[in-house]
């Protein structure tokens, strides 16, 4: 299922499309504290229980949409969110985790397979990128950078090697293998939450297991819209990877 809401028609409230997006590319206002955060035991222990019971169950994926990323904003939130799957568990991590400042969001719950993701998986890529949605105006396009991105590991296969995400400097090309602009690795571990600046670019590294398990993490990607640009943002998508 497919909510939106555009508007045909090129005005803003404060000019048009391209007066308000000149460069197609609309980098965020909001300054973060700090360009990481990382926090040990997020979940209560009993919270944490609920949350592997219901997104993991051993070998097979529970009744949630995984790998499905929804797209909203707070209107689509507040109309959509619990008809269109997200269960409660779900969302009340969701509420954890959204920054006071946001008010646009990409959310998915990552089962990762070792040595294996499919195509719409966590962050989007196994590529380094930075986090972003793109906004449509008829033959207009403004691309919004996340100003933070948020993982919650909910479930790290025992002997994992591999799986670490990257952190690399702004304004560089990346090329397989550098590690000179590297700012940071991150190790996974359960109930660790993650919390960078979206827009730094970053990559997940494949990884292999001593077991059969999955990982399975929460990603959030958090933006700030401009109200010039709020009318043409998605109320509410459903983006499903193939065959689900």
């Amino acid at each position: 299922m497919n909510i939106s809401q555009y508007q045909s028609d090129d005005r803003t409230p404060h000019g048009s499309f391209r007066e308000v997006c000149p460069r197609r590319r609309l980098q965020s206002s909001i300054e973060l504290g700090s360009i990481f955060e990382a926090s040990e035991s997020f979940l209560a222990e009993e919270q944490l229980s609920e949350a592997r019971t219901l997104f993991h169950t051993g070998t097979q994926p529970s009744s949630v949409n995984l790998n499905v990323l929804y797209v909203f904003n707070s209107i689509g939130m507040q109309k959509y969110g619990v008809e269109e799957g997200l269960e409660s568990s779900l969302l009340n991590i969701f509420q954890q985790l959204r920054h006071r400042r946001a008010n646009f969001w990409k959310l998915q719950l990552n089962h990762i397979w070792p040595s294996s993701r499919p195509v719409e998986s966590e962050l989007g890529t196994k590529d380094a990128h930075v986090d972003h949605w793109v906004l449509h105006n008829n033959s207009n396009t403004c691309r919004i950078l996340a100003f933070q991105t948020s993982i919650l590991y909910i479930t790290v296969p025992q002997g994992m090697r591999g799986g670490e995400l990257v952190l690399y400097k702004k304004g560089i090309n990346i090329v397989p293998g550098m590690t000179t602009n590297r700012l940071m690795t991150v190790t996974p571990a359960e109930n660790l939450l993650i919390k960078f600046q979206g827009d730094l670019p970053h990559q997940v590294q494949d990884f292999v297991t001593e077991d059969q398990r999955p990982r399975v993490s929460i990603a959030l990607e958090q933006f700030y819209i401009p109200d010039e640009l709020y009318q043409h943002a998605v109320e509410f998508d459903v983006i499903r990877p193939p065959g689900v």
